[in-house]
């Protein structure tokens, strides 16, 4: 107990001093979890109807009400949830190995994580709960199938619990289907090891109708209340079955040259226009020059420049969905869905006529890829992994715009006043000296400096002479590749050269020693911080929790890619010993689910990079990272100990 209240009391503390970004105005993520947990909290369930409404599940949105209701900031809410998790988890693994130093060392390596703690989560959006979620079905479900508490009644609170908790994670990303394969790798496992006691197999069906039955009372309470509100027993209606059919025969239709990343070109809707009616209207508000085109064409091009003239693939969905409101699709779930499956109707008699030419796709939810995306999947499945063992993090992980930034009264209120970026006169000069070379090309980057969660903040950069590279590369170009940037830096700052081919390289501001970053043939290194006022800082208590946060992303660079490494080895060798024998283990069983999951999400996040949107982020990996953690720590505990363990009551 004396361990779990120092690590919760210092992981608080660093939680609570750093800053969040608040969006307000971000309308599909932070902006929308914040409008619908308002509604929740007032009484008026998500609010009146529209495109909006349903397109994302309410399981955020309930947690931010709840964060309303308890008068703790949403940092607080984050900081304690996350850290039950974190405690449960390991509970759970104590009850699945029964060794205290793994329960001790499972707490302290997932407390300290700096993932959690990284400017692309503190963030108001629901990824800042799902990671924690994640490790809670799993563990939970182990327990359950794998070492349950000896009374019934407990065996049954913890199997409410393991139901309640994948109900809520199953309503807050609409991606739940991949706990799938590693929940069936238990079961089954649970199945094979108690095969031989009839009573024991009697508890594993009660303990998963229990589950299963808490999963159905989250999920049926979400489309009763819609049910009662909108009219419909409609859940997150973006995965409703008439507006996935249309994307998919949207994108099935072969009409123009195909395009990278554009999954229906403006060719294809304006022939698939012709044969359906009721896509006419939205063929046209999604023509070029249209307000809904010039919005959603605009943001996919900054991230793909080849998309620049149409509507990029991880967007289109959403212009789809503005284009059907602004044609009264959206007065109703009732009215979206019968307007979206007469519009699926139409395109799939056009088909098998032969008025359109489609395509048959065997992965009908992926968009159709040219051959350069699916040559690009080894690489975008190792940026994944880099995400998932903490190769090369950085701070911060992304730019947000300043235009989506806004101090909104009546949300801050909402989220009891947390604390927010910081205002820039706390800023203390900050003088970095290195130097910047592309053996592929001679142009000079663009220096930029920012703060906290992407805030760009003016610098000014000076080009100096660098006789000394000339001689240490033999490069008689390098005559001008040193620069100084200077700038007020209000925290941790970090700066970024923007140089040929789209290249970017980010290194955080330190003042403890050199550093560098490459991306392809471009190097940044920076020889020195110099720094003057570091005293000005308004409040210790927030250059100390940055501080701290910087430090343990130092430390687990070198140990989150040893442990993983590690695991596998152990893994690979704890199945090797149990194929000989014969025999299964539980606690091996649980570390091959969670290396299952960890698996089935690289694969998910690579297919999505590839075909969508750029998911080699923090943000959509945290969940695998965590996972790989527990799953590291567990195929270690499996291979070093020779004793079988299979299914008990656990001795808690």
């Amino acid at each position: 107990m004396v361990l779990l209240i120092a690590v919760a009391v210092i992981r608080l503390a660093i939680v609570l001093n750093l800053p969040m970004l608040f969006l307000p105005k971000a309308a599909h993520d932070d902006g929308l979890f914040m409008r619908l947990g308002a509604s929740l909290a007032s009484g008026n369930w998500l609010g009146a109807f529209s495109q909006f409404t349903l397109m994302k599940g309410p399981g955020y949105p309930a947690f931010l009400a709840t964060t309303n209701f308890s008068g703790l900031s949403i940092a607080a809410t984050h900081g304690l949830f996350h850290f039950a998790a974190i405690a449960l988890a390991a509970v759970a693994v104590y009850a699945l190995t029964s060794s205290r130093a793994t329960a001790v060392v499972t707490l302290i390596i997932l407390a300290f994580y700096p993932i959690g703690f990284m400017p692309e989560l503190l963030r108001v959006v629901r990824d800042q709960i799902y990671w924690a979620q994640t490790i809670l079905v799993l563990l939970l479900f182990a327990v359950v199938f794998l070492a349950p508490p000896r009374a019934r009644c407990a065996a049954v609170i913890v199997a409410g619990l393991a139901g309640l908790i994948l109900g809520w994670a199953w309503l807050t990303r609409e991606e739940g289907v991949w706990y799938l394969p590693g929940l069936g790798l238990l079961l089954a496992g649970a199945i094979v090891i108690r095969r031989s006691e009839r009573s024991e197999l009697l508890a594993l069906a009660r303990n998963l109708g229990v589950a299963a039955a808490a999963f159905l009372v989250i999920y049926g309470t979400f489309i009763a209340g819609n049910r009662l509100v909108y009219g419909s027993f409609v859940g997150v209606d973006f995965k409703e079955r008439n507006f996935e059919s249309t994307l998919e025969l949207l994108a099935d239709v072969d009409a123009g040259p195909r395009l990278a990343y554009v999954p229906v070109t403006n060719i294809a809707r304006a022939e698939i226009a012709k044969v359906s009616p009721a896509f006419a209207p939205l063929s046209k508000a999604l023509a070029p020059g249209q307000p809904i085109f010039v919005g959603w064409n605009s943001t996919g091009c900054v991230v793909y420049p080849g998309t620049c003239g149409d509507i990029a693939g991880g967007w289109f969905m959403w212009a789809l969905r503005d284009a059907a409101a602004e044609n009264g699709f959206y007065r109703s779930p009732a009215i979206a869905s019968e307007s979206f499956g007469r519009i699926a109707s139409e395109i799939a008699a056009a088909c098998s006529t032969g008025r359109l030419n489609c395509r048959h796709r065997w992965l009908s939810y992926l968009p159709p890829l040219t051959i350069g995306q699916w040559a690009a999947l080894p690489s975008a499945t190792l940026s994944v992994l880099d995400q998932i063992t903490f190769l090369d993090p950085s701070l911060p992980a992304l730019a947000e715009k300043s235009s989506m930034r806004s101090r909104d009264a009546a949300y801050l209120a909402f989220l009891n006043e947390p604390y927010i970026d910081p205002p820039v006169q706390r800023s203390y000069q900050v003088i970095v000296r290195g130097w910047y070379r592309d053996t592929e090309s001679s142009d000079w980057p663009v220096f930029k400096a920012y703060a906290e969660q992407g805030l760009e903040i003016p610098s000014s950069t000076t080009r100096l002479a660098s006789p000394d590279l000339q001689g240490h590369f033999s490069d008689p170009a390098a005559d001008h590749n040193r620069f100084e940037i200077s700038f007020l830096c209000p925290n941790i700052c970090v700066v970024a050269a923007f140089g040929a081919q789209h290249r970017e390289l980010r290194i955080t501001v330190d003042r403890d020693g050199p550093t560098s970053a490459i991306s392809g043939s471009a190097v940044l290194y920076v020889d020195s911080v110099a720094s003057a006022n570091a005293s000005q800082f308004a409040n210790p208590a927030q250059n100390l929790a940055a501080r701290a946060r910087l430090w343990l992303v130092r430390i687990y660079k070198i140990l989150i890619p040893v442990l993983s490494i590690t695991g596998v080895f152990a893994a690979v060798a704890a199945i090797w010993r149990a194929v000989k024998r014969r025999t299964l283990d539980v606690v091996l069983l649980t570390a091959l689910a969670a290396w299952t999951l960890v698996v089935t999400r690289i694969v998910l996040l690579a297919l999505i990079e590839v075909s969508s949107f750029p998911a080699a982020s923090m943000r959509y990996t945290a969940p695998a990272s965590y996972l790989a953690v527990i799953a590291a720590i567990l195929s270690i505990v499996a291979f070093m100990s020779d004793k079988v363990r299979t299914a008990r009551p656990a001795e808690f």
